[in-house]
């Protein structure tokens, strides 16, 4: 049922647009840090330095998934911004 404050998003797979984080524990993530040459809670523009890491914590860490991207991003704010009653 559709009411006057339902959220319906939608992701582009055609995008640059993860849907997915992937998220590894803090008992971990200090070694990638170091090794590909990152900040904790930084944010960057990836380089070809950077491209194996995926692969890397995919095959060797303990990652969860979790919902991420710019779809889901929006629909949370936009779920955010209407959680009032009508």
């Amino acid at each position: 049922m559709v009411t006057p404050w339902s959220v319906i998003s939608t992701g582009n797979e055609t995008c640059v647009d993860e849907q997915l984080d992937i998220q590894v524990g803090s008992a971990e993530g200090a070694q990638y840090l170091e090794k590909y040459d990152l900040k904790a809670n930084d944010a960057i523009l990836a380089e070809e330095k950077h491209m194996p890491i995926y692969d890397d914590i995919v095959a060797n860490a303990k990652v969860d998934y979790v919902a991420g991207g710019a779809a889901q991003n929006a629909a949370r704010a936009a779920a955010v911004g209407s959680s009032h009653d009508p």
